[in-house]
């Protein structure tokens, strides 16, 4: 498989592992014994404020934008994304006790997971060699025919 066709296939499981985990950790918290659930009803639901919301806002432009440009090869979206990980990482510190489902749990560990692959192959492999500024880049959605094998 070609390593551009692998860089869209695992961008597409990170933007849909990022969406899995959001709807979980909005949806089964049923799941959660009550005492957890009261937990996160009451004191749970206070923490951060509208600073650190703002700043997960961010994360996720930053995140998606950094998709985009992974997918088009563009050279400015690996450190973007890199970036969006090292503030998601500590916006995870600064947020204080995480009460998860196990699904949820298990698809951050997944995110976590194809996120470092996806690290790996930008920076470790020979597609790293293929990125071109943006400046350079005339057309986007070249490079996502190309992954998509629409074009030649």
């Amino acid at each position: 498989m070609p390593r551009e066709r692998l860089l869209g296939l695992l961008v597409l499981a990170d933007a849909a592992l990022s969406i899995i985990t959001v709807v979980a950790n909005r949806t089964l918290d049923f799941l959660l014994p009550p005492a957890l659930r009261t937990y996160l009803l009451g004191e749970g639901a206070q923490r951060g404020g509208p600073l650190l919301e703002a700043a997960w806002l961010g994360v996720v432009v930053a995140t998606v934008l950094s998709w985009v440009g992974l997918i088009n090869l563009v050279r400015e979206a690996r450190p973007l994304y890199l970036l969006s990980w090292v503030v998601y990482l500590g916006l995870g510190l600064l947020r204080g006790p995480a009460i998860q489902t196990p699904f949820e749990y298990a698809a951050q560990l997944l995110l976590a997971l194809v996120g470092g692959i996806i690290l790996g192959v930008v920076y470790f492999s020979d597609l790293r060699s293929r990125f071109r500024p943006l400046r350079d880049v005339r057309e986007i959605g070249g490079a996502a025919d190309q992954i998509a094998g629409t074009r030649g």
